[in-house]
């Protein structure tokens, strides 16, 4: 047994461990506390209040201020393999000063003057890259060094097996991982600068750490260093340009004299269109003034709209297929108001493709117009033509039944619009007699 200066009695124990009364309770310490083991041989207490040990596994030293018990054994680097197993065997000095007998000689525990610091030291032991340790004091490795191992050591006199710690790279990922081991490696790193940190404590309580630190930079690849990129786009804007000017220079000419042939040619097939249209019209009111001047009135005023929307659609390439099916009706109920029910043209188009497809403009109209002059349309034998679209094409159908005489522009329409169609897209039209009907294909754009 043993007082220490605070007047707390300490008892040992064969083998349970340490007893302190503090004058109101017993308190029992053993390996749960730090204590490192249970079969005590001496207890003394020096004059500032600490309490030694005396055990088989070397000694452990109370220190009150801190709670805590601090280890010395050979592993802590004192040189202590043994100690008495007589017990009681210390001594005490006229200033308190504690005595302890081992292989050696004496230790003696003096009075610490002041706080205690149990805080653990780490240090960082070895940096290596690719398993091969750097030399001291290397920070800037080569850019293909992208696997860095670091080896780092904590460093605690009193309760090691509860070392903690914990890490962070800062540039690569800047939070804290938590960690029992003394070695990290980092895999496939990318170019840049990282600073590795490293804190300690004891029971995983990091409101209290030492840290230890290393700063190492990675080297950016040649490839992906600024001078070298813009080398590159140097180089690949001169070769970009000496072609464009090459190219530029071998077709300039032809370009110039392609385009302007082209241009003269669409609008001179566009023009053909109108006056063709025009002639059949005037010949249709012509026969209608004779026949009745009532209907020839209402004609004329259809024919009137049917032109104001030609002129509208007339300079554009293209039109959208809801226009031109307009066209279409308008043109049709001049015709009916001709044949009456000796013509029919049913049209049976999706409503999806008629704002979302594009055709030639007049293309319908003249196709329909081509059906009535070439077939004969009567009473007896009604010309019916069909009109159905896909995602594709436009298909206008009609049942073979010619005239005796061919009117005169036979063919003018359909090679009109088989070029305007040529200038325009590589899709093909597609014209001609299948079995007893003649159809034409027009593609969808």
């Amino acid at each position: 047994m043993a007082e220490d200066a605070s007047g707390n009695i300490w008892a040992a124990t064969l083998d349970s461990g340490l007893y302190r009364y503090d004058g109101r309770r017993w308190q029992h310490f053993n390996r749960n506390n730090g204590l490192r083991d249970i079969n005590i041989s001496t207890i003394a207490a020096n004059a500032a209040g600490q309490v030694v040990i005396v055990h088989q596994k070397g000694i452990d030293e109370w220190y009150n201020s801190a709670g805590a018990f601090r280890h010395f054994n050979s592993h802590t680097g004192l040189g202590i393999d043994s100690v008495s197993n007589v017990l009681n065997c210390s001594a005490n000095d006229t200033e308190g000063n504690v005595y302890i007998p081992y292989d050696k000689g004496f230790l003696v525990f003096k009075n610490p003057p002041g706080h205690v610091d149990f805080t653990p030291a780490v240090k960082i032991s070895d940096i290596r890259l690719f398993l091969r340790s750097v030399v001291s004091g290397s920070h800037h490795f080569p850019y293909n060094a992208h696997d860095v191992t670091i080896k780092f050591d904590g460093i605690s006199y009193t309760y090691v097996e509860q070392m903690n710690y914990r890490y962070m790279l800062e540039g690569y990922k800047n939070t804290w991982i938590y960690t029992r081991d003394e070695e990290v490696t980092f895999l496939e790193l990318p170019a840049g600068e990282y600073k590795f940190r490293v804190q300690a404590c004891l029971d995983n309580n990091f409101d209290t750490y030492s840290e230890a630190d290393y700063y190492f930079t990675i080297a950016t690849p040649f490839w992906k260093t600024a001078w070298f990129l813009a080398l590159c786009i140097i180089a690949m804007l001169g070769i970009i340009y000496l072609y464009i000017k090459t190219r530029e220079q071998n077709l300039r000419k032809v370009s110039r004299l392609q385009e302007e042939r082209m241009m003269f040619e669409y609008e001179h097939l566009k023009s053909q269109v109108n006056p063709h249209f025009l002639f059949n019209s005037l010949n249709t009111l012509t026969n209608l003034i004779e026949e009745n001047a009532e209907t020839a009135i209402d004609y004329t005023v259809q024919l009137s709209d049917l032109y104001r929307k030609i002129l509208t659609f007339r300079d554009k390439d293209l039109v959208h297929l809801r226009d031109e099916v307009e066209i279409l009706r308008s043109y049709i109920y001049i015709q009916k108001s001709r044949f009456g029910q000796a013509l029919e043209v049913d049209i049976d188009i999706p409503a999806a493709l008629l704002t979302s497809k594009s055709i030639v403009p007049l293309s319908l109209q003249l196709l329909v117009e081509n059906a009535i002059k070439h077939n004969v349309v009567s009473q007896t034998r009604p010309l019916v033509v069909n009109i159905t679209a896909d995602e594709d094409e436009i298909t206008v159908r009609n049942i073979l039944q010619p005239k005796k005489s061919m009117e005169k522009g036979a063919g003018l329409g359909l090679i009109n619009i088989y070029k305007r169609y040529r200038l325009l897209t590589k899709r093909k039209m597609v014209y001609g007699p299948v079995n007893n009907e003649y159809v034409v294909k027009l593609p969808l754009l």
